[in-house]
């Protein structure tokens, strides 16, 4: 057996045998309680070892004391009702519980539990707050009043690894304002967080970051938290749900930072995929299918279950990559997009009814430094794919434009607006080939934005 096990169950062994003494001390004088007890020392010790055995039964001797919660106290309070019942049975049937205090059942469950208990509590109490004292750690400001918010205050008090002290909260409600969670006292509302800058004054010490708990907050309100975040001086950042908490990373419960997808002040679009049923059942080609745009693309292309999904990268890794999270109806191909024989082999052999062309040259800098290369990649390679389409009789062709193409200022704005102006040309001449010219915007988080650049700057 485990020594601390062994500690543990000696320990109420004690505590149950001095709740049974202290029962009948609480109703009778010392020396009468002692000679009873002598008298009665068979049923203390049916009391103590009827405990220890319903308590092992339910687990509670492979807790930790440092964790001891409500669940301990239940256990407890179970095995105590028990184990008073059978000794009040047995009284009565051996004493018709003549002698026997009436009110001693009464006093011995409500010793017991509190004998066993407290050393448990004080225990923990004692070890909270000495990991206080090792520990320097950073004071955030807490948004929610969910269950989540509760939890995250006691891991913050209870591990020794957690880098966060809670030093006041936001409500989500006016209401919640003047109450408190685990002694932490709501300072304001988000409604009125403007606020918050005066009350801060107030605390001892200045948080450092802001953390929103509650995953039912408006996004709206996120916008002002993320306003208010970066005029003061703050980090801003949302607890994970429980579900994402799933490896060794996340034990930490460190809350993820807000993403700038969270403060856009607009919804994101959503596609109608009742307009592209047309596309179960037909061969897909899509080029730069390894990129940002071309693997999300190829992901939601795949869920409308075509007959084949052809993807083209010339990146080896990005190819693998992509490739990995499809099973079947799937032909990958490492193909430069101004390898025209090869392209035009794989044309001939899968008639693809539609093509994405998403490969490009996107990153500016690399760009303005070799202009020569980005009409090479962005302008005759696509001029070749439009020729291969024309001449294989290809239904359609979507070419993924950018919108630096508006009255471009670089090299690749350029070079894009240049295959926009040669593909508007060609369809209206094509009679076999539907051409059409999809520009996106900044895409959020693609290996040629500058998003995630500042976002590895601000880290």
């Amino acid at each position: 057996m485990n020594m601390r096990i062994l500690l543990t169950i000696i320990h109420d062994l004690i505590m149950f045998g001095l709740s049974f003494f202290s029962a009948l001390w609480a109703r009778l004088d010392f020396e009468t309680a002692f000679l009873l007890t002598n008298e009665l020392w068979k049923y203390l010790v049916l009391f103590s070892l009827t405990n220890i055995s319903l308590l092992k039964y339910m687990g509670l001797y492979h807790g930790i004391w440092r964790y001891a919660s409500i669940h301990e106290i239940k256990s407890i309070v179970k095995s105590v009702s028990v184990s008073t019942l059978l000794l009040l049975g047995v009284f009565f049937l051996i004493f018709r519980l003549e002698n026997i205090p009436r009110s001693f059942p009464i006093l011995l469950f409500l010793i017991s539990i509190l004998g066993v208990t407290s050393p448990r509590f004080f225990y923990r109490i004692f070890k909270d707050n000495l990991s206080k004292k090792n520990l320097e750690k950073v004071p955030v400001l807490v948004v929610g009043n969910s269950a989540s918010t509760e939890n995250f205050i006691r891991f913050t008090k209870q591990s020794e690894n957690s880098p966060y002290h809670v030093s006041g909260l936001i409500g989500l409600k006016e209401t919640s304002v003047g109450r408190r969670i685990h002694n932490i006292p709501f300072l304001c509302s988000v409604n009125s967080i403007d606020s918050l800058k005066e009350k801060l004054k107030n605390v001892k010490t200045f948080p450092q970051r802001i953390i929103v708990s509650d995953h039912n907050i408006k996004p709206d309100l996120i916008e002002s938290l993320f306003v208010f975040s970066k005029q003061n001086g703050l980090a801003l950042g949302m607890l994970p749900r429980i579900s994402e908490v799933s490896d060794y990373k996340d034990l930490d419960f460190s809350p993820n930072p807000i993403v700038i997808e969270d403060v856009l002040g607009r919804k994101q679009k959503v596609n109608d995929s009742e307009i592209l049923k047309n596309i179960a059942g037909k061969t897909i080609l899509i080029t730069g299918a390894g990129g940002s745009i071309g693997s999300e693309l190829s992901k939601q292309v795949y869920r409308l279950k075509p007959k084949t999904l052809i993807l083209v990268d010339n990146n080896e890794y990005s190819l693998f990559k992509v490739s990995s999270n499809f099973k079947k109806n799937i032909f990958s191909s490492l193909t430069d997009i101004k390898d025209t024989e090869k392209l035009e082999s794989i044309l001939a052999k899968f008639k693809p009814d539609f093509i994405f062309h998403t490969a490009a040259l996107k990153h500016i800098t690399f760009v303005e430094e070799d202009p020569m290369e980005a009409l090479k990649t962005n302008f005759y390679a696509t001029v070749k794919i439009c020729e291969l389409c024309l001449k294989l009789d290809i239904p359609k062709m979507v070419f993924i434009s950018t919108d630096k193409a508006v009255d471009p200022t670089n090299i690749m704005g350029a070079s894009k607006r240049l295959c926009e102006k040669y593909i508007q040309n060609l369809a209206e001449s094509s009679s076999t080939t539907a051409f059409t010219i999809l520009r996106f915007g900044n895409v959020l988080g693609s290996t040629g934005s500058v998003i995630p650049i500042f976002e590895k700057q601000i880290n």
